[in-house]
């Protein structure tokens, strides 16, 4: 089973989790969440903590900033945890891992990503193409 924890500044990470939630409404089992520094939350020990109780299973840490603090605290648990360790989380790419019927594993994680960066595109050029299409 994959397990996800989504980590961000602030509240983005409950966002995203809300948002999950919004596509399925039955993923407490499988993802949690936590927002770095709100009300003086210590991001490393509560990652720790939360790592601590799903020990053994296919841990799946997502952060919101490549070389930001909480990407950088993630990890630094990679020596210690099971993890793989996805900064740039986006919301395309959970919900392809959240309802992956597989296990996300270091053979098929460059998928899931490739489809989260395949999302990310500036309209205006597409539907000018698009456009261009349907007058053909």
């Amino acid at each position: 089973m994959n397990r996800i924890i989504l980590a961000s500044h602030s509240n983005l990470a409950k966002g995203m989790y809300d948002s999950l939630k919004f596509f399925n409404n039955d993923i407490e089992d499988s993802v949690s969440y936590i927002c770095a520094y709100e009300d003086g939350l210590n991001f490393e020990n509560t990652l720790r903590e939360t790592l601590d109780h799903i020990d053994g299973e296919n841990i799946l840490v997502f952060t919101d900033i490549i070389g930001g603090s909480i990407n950088q605290t993630a990890v630094k648990f990679l020596k210690s945890y099971p993890i793989h360790v996805i900064s740039g989380m986006n919301l395309p790419m959970l919900l392809s891992v959240v309802f992956a019927p597989e296990e996300i594993n270091d053979k098929n994680i460059d998928a899931y990503i490739t489809q989260g960066k395949d999302q990310i595109v500036y309209m205006n050029p597409y539907m000018a193409d698009l456009d261009e299409a349907h007058d053909d």
